[in-house]
């Protein structure tokens, strides 16, 4: 007869933790598929740097961890948040900023010397082999279309892209101030008392220059240097 009121007891104790479950933390069940896995990690925060104001609505309302994305409309607060804040890397855009894009791979750069982890990924609305060559050469990061969706962007930005890939294609400090110089009208022999090196230095730079971004003359890479000083390039 004990038997049998304890099993009874028993059940109403368990229907009634069924219908009224304690709070938690008490006796809380947890799935195993709950658990995180021992080597899982969260997903990265990276920031956007977009004056677009469609994809950065876009991303605003896309699912997580999209829409948790620090988006900026203003390059230099962005710079200044990736260099105090945690982000493991930054998407930006390269189009409709008042300043000419060779400024901004300029700014970029010197936020590397900082935050040399930083994976970085520019958006573009054209394919330009060329721009896409000297911008992977002056900031080691991707070029992706920018007319993609949304989505394809940030997976190609969480691709297995890294900067060691292309360490050995990234322009020497020398190098990017010589290109600096001739964006700015500088000729070679100017560029040679500027920096204070023989004019012969100056002309291997410039072949080692051409070289790493794959033109085939001095004009081209010119004609590509004054679309980057262009403000509305």
């Amino acid at each position: 007869m004990r038997v049998v009121l304890r099993r009874e007891r028993r059940r109403r104790n368990l229907r009634a933790l069924q219908s009224n479950p304690p709070p938690f933390p008490q006796n809380v069940l947890i799935e195993h598929s709950d658990l995180p896995e021992p080597g899982a990690r969260t997903p990265e925060l990276r920031v956007v740097v977009t004056g677009d104001r469609f994809l950065a609505e876009g991303i605003a309302q896309s699912p997580a961890p999209l829409c948790y994305y620090p988006i900026y409309g203003d390059p230099e607060e962005a710079f200044l948040a990736l260099e105090e804040g945690n982000s493991s890397g930054a998407i930006i855009d390269l189009e409709g900023w008042a300043i000419p894009v060779i400024d901004l791979l300029d700014r970029v750069r010197t936020l590397r010397l900082r935050r040399p982890d930083l994976q970085l990924a520019f958006l573009a609305s054209e394919e330009a082999s060329d721009m896409e060559t000297f911008v992977q050469a002056a900031c080691s990061a991707i070029v992706i279309n920018k007319r993609q969706k949304i989505r394809k962007i940030v997976g190609l930005m969480q691709s297995t892209f890294t900067r060691a890939e292309t360490q050995e294609r990234v322009l020497s400090q020398k190098q990017w101030k010589i290109l600096l110089l001739m964006a700015q009208g500088f000729s070679l022999r100017a560029i040679a008392r500027q920096l204070q090196l023989p004019y012969h230095r100056i002309i291997y730079s410039m072949g080692r220059i051409q070289t790493l971004l794959k033109l085939n003359c001095r004009q081209q890479l010119i004609r590509l240097l004054l679309k980057l000083s262009d403000k509305h390039c």
